[in-house]
C-alpha cells in the first residue's frame, strides 16, 4: 500500500512537472518576445502569439530548445514539489478541515525544494548578472562555462550553496502559502456547497473549483512572497569574488535595494508580467495533479 501511495506521489509530481514545462514555456516566450522587440513589433500578446505561429509553428515557435536545463529546470523542481507535498500529507495530515497542516506541509515541502534550488538559482542568477552587465568580468553565457565559473571562484561544490539561506526562506514561506493558499479556497468551495456554480454536480473533483484553486495558490504565493524572490534573485547574481561583492549580508541586500528608490515599490518590480505567468501555470498543474490522483485512485 505505501508502495502505491509513494509511486502515485512521484506519478503526480513528474506530470505537474511536465504540464509546468507545457503551459510556461509558451507564456515566457510571448513575453520574452513582447520585451526583446521594438513596441511596433508585437502589439500586443495576441498579436504575438498570431505572428509567432505564422512564423514558426507551435513546436518551433514556442518549444525551441525544450530540453535544455533553464527549460526543464522547472520541470525537475516541479515534479520534486508536488511529489514532496503529496508524501507530506499522507503522514502528516490528521484533520483535513485544518488549513495550518496544509501550510505546514508546504513550508517542509518548500524548506526541502530549497536544497535542490539553491544550485540551479545560482548558476541562472550568475548568468542573468552576467547578461546585464553587474559584473566586471566575463564568461561564456552556457550552463557548463558558468558552473565551472562557480567551482574556481566560490570554493569548489560548496560554492553551489551560495545563497541557500535566502532561498530557504523565500521557498519556504513561499510554498507554505502556495499549498495553503490551495486547500483553503478549494475547501471553502466546497463547504459552500458550490453557491458559485449551482449548476454543476457536487463532485469530489470537480474541475473549475481545482483551476480557480490552483490559480489563487498561485496568486497568493507569487503576492506576498514575490520581494522574497527578489532578495534571493539579487544574492545569487551577485559577484562572486571575494573584494567585489556588492552585498555583503541577507539584510545588507534588502537595505541596499530598498535605498535605490526609498520605496518598497523597488521590491515588486517585475510582479505583474509575474502575476501573468503565475495564475494559468499554477491552475494548470494543480488541476493535473487532482486528476491523476483521481484516474489512479
Amino acid at each position: 500500500m505505501k508502495e502505491n501511495a509513494f509511486l502515485n506521489d512521484l506519478l503526480a509530481g513528474c506530470v505537474c512537472g511536465i504540464t509546468n514545462v507545457i503551459i510556461s514555456h509558451p507564456i515566457e516566450t510571448l513575453l520574452v518576445q513582447k520585451k526583446i522587440n521594438s513596441p511596433g513589433v508585437y502589439r500586443n500578446v495576441f498579436h504575438s502569439f498570431q505572428l509567432i505561429y505564422k512564423r514558426q509553428g507551435i513546436i518551433n515557435g514556442f518549444y525551441r530548445g525544450n530540453f535544455n536545463l533553464p527549460l526543464i529546470s522547472p520541470a525537475i523542481l516541479t515534479s520534486i514539489q508536488f511529489f514532496s507535498y503529496g508524501q507530506l500529507k499522507r503522514y502528516l495530515i490528521q484533520d483535513e478541515n485544518d488549513i495550518k497542516q496544509y501550510m505546514l506541509c508546504g513550508a517542509l515541502t518548500g524548506f526541502g525544494l530549497a536544497f535542490f534550488e539553491t544550485p540551479i538559482g545560482l548558476i541562472f542568477g550568475q548568468i542573468h548578472g552576467n547578461l546585464n552587465h553587474r559584473h566586471t568580468h566575463s564568461f561564456d553565457f552556457s550552463i557548463k562555462d558558468c558552473t565551472k565559473y562557480i567551482y574556481e571562484n566560490n570554493g569548489g561544490l560548496k560554492g553551489f550553496s551560495k545563497g541557500l539561506f535566502s532561498t530557504i526562506i523565500c521557498s519556504t514561506i513561499t510554498s507554505m502559502f502556495y499549498f495553503g493558499g490551495y486547500e483553503y479556497i478549494k475547501k471553502h468551495l466546497y463547504e459552500k456547497k458550490y453557491r458559485l456554480f449551482p449548476f454543476q454536480k457536487q463532485e469530489k473533483h470537480l474541475r473549475i473549483n481545482i483551476l480557480l484553486s490552483g490559480a489563487f495558490g498561485g496568486l497568493c504565493a507569487w503576492s506576498i512572497c514575490y520581494p522574497l524572490d527578489k532578495i534571493r534573485l539579487e544574492i545569487q547574481a551577485d559577484d562572486l569574488r571575494p573584494g567585489h561583492r556588492k552585498y555583503s549580508s541577507y539584510f545588507d541586500c534588502i537595505k541596499q535595494i530598498y535605498q535605490q528608490d526609498n520605496s518598497i515599490q523597488r521590491f515588486y518590480r517585475g510582479f505583474f508580467p509575474g502575476i501573468l505567468k503565475a495564475i494559468p501555470i499554477n491552475a494548470a498543474c494543480f488541476l493535473a495533479y487532482e486528476e491523476v490522483y483521481r484516474l489512479l485512485e
